[in-house]
């Protein structure tokens, strides 16, 4: 059989594909599925996928949710985001959380219990220019941030397709594992707060979202 192909794109191979092993990396890929996928640590816009090829996760008691604001700006350009995330074996068995804000008023939620150190969220639709995406581990189980929770974040910037992709086909994908200070593939992530007082609350995003605001993530 053939190399894996990368997710969303067809076997090349007249024999068929072989599958990756789920978790494997290669480079700058994680397989996924049984596919590749791209882990670049920036807001890299990846090829035509399709949610069906890549379903968020799957585990019991996962959770994803794009809650869009009536003052959802239609010439915005909003792309799928994929957040893959590995080390986190300090907190399997706890529930991990990410909240995608914008300007625009949107959105995008996803939870899943953490085990392996590892959980993969997919939203349709729920990233744009500067938006902020942020995880923490909930583990009052509050649907919040509470001060004290591990928390990361990070702001997508302008996010620029590759040369000759279809933006509306593609996803973005980012890359979080820990420690951070090991991982050379996801440097745009940061531990959070960067600092705390009183202009700068500790659940504070970016885009100036209060995550300490509960945000129940529909079943």
């Amino acid at each position: 059989c053939g190399a894996p192909p990368m997710c969303g794109q067809a076997c090349g191979s007249g024999c068929g594909c072989c599958a990756c092993g789920e978790g494997q990396r290669q480079g700058a890929l994680v397989c996924h599925g049984g596919c590749w996928a791209s882990t670049d640590g920036g807001m890299s816009v990846t090829g035509d996928a399709s949610p069906d090829a890549l379903p968020p996760d799957a585990r019991p008691g996962a959770c994803v949710a794009v809650l869009e604001s009536s003052t959802r700006n239609p010439a915005s350009r909003w792309f799928d985001l994929q957040i893959v995330a590995e080390g986190f074996q300090p907190y399997d068995g706890a529930v991990a959380r990410a909240l995608v804000t914008s300007s625009d008023g949107d959105i995008g939620v996803a939870e899943a219990p953490i085990s392996g150190g590892t959980f993969t969220f997919f939203l349709p639709k729920a990233v744009t220019d500067y938006a902020s995406i942020a995880i923490y581990i909930d583990r009052d189980r509050d649907n919040a941030c509470t001060v004290g929770e591990p928390t990361w974040s990070r702001n997508a910037g302008v996010i620029a397709p590759n040369t000759g992709l279809d933006i509306a086909t593609n996803r973005v994908v980012s890359a979080i594992r820990l420690p951070l200070d090991k991982c050379n593939d996801c440097l745009y992530w940061q531990p959070h707060p960067l600092a705390v007082g009183a202009n700068y609350p500790y659940c504070l995003t970016g885009t100036a979202y209060d995550l300490s605001k509960p945000v129940s993530c529909p079943q």
